[in-house]
């Protein structure tokens, strides 16, 4: 069972200690990526990076195109399937993109039928996003298209190593989201 990982910065190199059922074993990358000083190139933050854009990118390529939405419309879509009724600057900031980038895709949407705008209860200049009846009645289509994606890119994965990745993941996320925590206080005034 692994007890504990960690990755440190030593003379130039990252290293890797794992305790696996008492066993250590430590590797170790140049910052560089040219020359491996570890038996095992996958470790490099580098590879990391590299491999899991490319998952990301994969995935969006191949729904995007079994849909025919783009990866920012459907995330919007998924956004609002959550949270229906949110305005443009909602949808921006929790999007993380600029509120003229969500309404060209907000455009596209309602061009598609998929969302309609309806002036905000409270606010005459703002207006509320609702996904429309045609969005609903595709759900099912779209989590089987999304379900038929996953099986195939997990096809040959023993059950306890994929629980492995989402649990190495999800920590991996808990990481970085505590990361991007202290940047932000330190970059406040």
């Amino acid at each position: 069972m692994r007890q504990e990982s960690g990755f440190g910065k030593a003379a130039g190199y990252y290293s890797m200690a794992i305790e696996d059922a008492g066993a250590e074993v430590a590797v170790s990358a140049e910052l560089t990526g040219k020359t491996a000083r570890h038996p095992d190139e996958r470790l490099a933050p580098q590879y990391f990076v590299q491999l899991i854009t490319q998952l990301g990118d994969l995935l969006s390529t191949i729904y995007d195109r079994r849909t025919n939405l783009s990866r920012n419309q459907t995330r919007i879509i998924m956004t609002l399937y959550e949270a229906d009724g949110q305005t443009q600057t909602e949808l921006a900031n929790q999007l993380h993109m600029h509120k003229v980038s969500i309404g060209i895709h907000l455009t596209e949407l309602e061009a598609l039928g998929l969302i309609e705008r309806r002036s905000h209860p409270t606010d005459g200049r703002a207006k509320c996003i609702y996904l429309t009846p045609l969005v609903y009645e595709r759900a099912e289509s779209g989590r089987q298209r999304y379900a038929e994606i996953h099986e195939r890119g997990a096809e040959g994965i023993p059950t306890g190593l994929y629980l492995a990745m989402i649990e190495a993941i999800g920590r991996m996320r808990d990481n970085l989201i505590a990361l991007d925590e202290e940047d932000r206080k330190k970059n406040r005034p």
